[in-house]
């Protein structure tokens, strides 16, 4: 296109709409190339590995559906294996954010652990124990969590954590707002990531229990 000056208003407009979609394109560029991402909202998500120790496990339109049996300490859980081609690290900064809800908070337990070994350990976790929000670490076996608030029956709530392992520290979001922070029992990091993701929802009395999670996300720098 030869312009000519001065410039009138609807070149000047298409001249700025066009270096606006360039930066665009050019940010895009960088971040596909620095980090890794994934997210699910689980309900065509063919991947999921269930892991019953009983109750169900659904995967649909209203995200993944883990219901337990009406009986004490029964457990529903499944797993998420990285996808092929997916390198994740322990060493590398990382976000992770869940939306998930309980139907009954009392007497329940619901956890999603994050960036484990092939023996379950070394993962950082997202949790609601009765009602209790809970953001924590595993190293070695050792499973270690700070409180990060409270939530009530049948609400769902965003739960984040934000993994900085050049400074030791895992900060914990729930709604997008800063609960708490972690700087010891951090997960070892030369371990290799294999799950995932690791999810599981238990019941303390013989109520049947049931969650749903409909989204999960991770980007991780390279």
């Amino acid at each position: 296109m030869q312009l000519k000056y001065p410039l009138d208003k609807t070149t000047k407009t298409l001249i700025a709409n066009e270096a606006r979609d360039e930066m665009k394109r050019s940010i895009l560029d960088i971040v596909w190339g620095a980090y890794t991402y994934y997210s699910t909202y689980f309900d065509n998500d063919a991947r999921f590995y269930t892991a019953l120790v009983s109750g169900t496990l659904v995967v649909d339109s209203n995200g993944l559906v883990m219901t337990t049996e009406a009986t004490t300490n029964a457990e529903a859980a499944g797993i998420i294996y990285a996808p092929d081609g997916m390198l994740l690290k322990k060493d590398k900064e990382t976000r992770c954010r869940i939306i998930t809800k309980i139907d009954t908070v009392s007497n329940t337990n619901f956890s999603m652990d994050v960036l484990g070994d092939g023996s379950s350990q070394n993962y950082i976790e997202l949790a609601i124990e009765s009602g209790v929000i809970k953001g924590g670490t595993d190293i070695n076996g050792t499973l270690t969590t700070v409180n990060l608030g409270s939530v009530a029956d049948a609400t769902f709530v965003t739960l984040e954590f934000r993994y900085l392992p050049e400074r030791n520290k895992v900060n914990f979001y729930v709604d997008g707002i800063l609960k708490g922070t972690k700087e010891t029992g951090l997960p070892d990091k030369t371990t290799d990531v294999e799950v995932l993701m690791d999810t599981g929802v238990g019941t303390l009395d013989d109520v049947a229990k049931e969650s749903i999670t409909n989204f999960f996300e991770i980007i991780q720098e390279k």
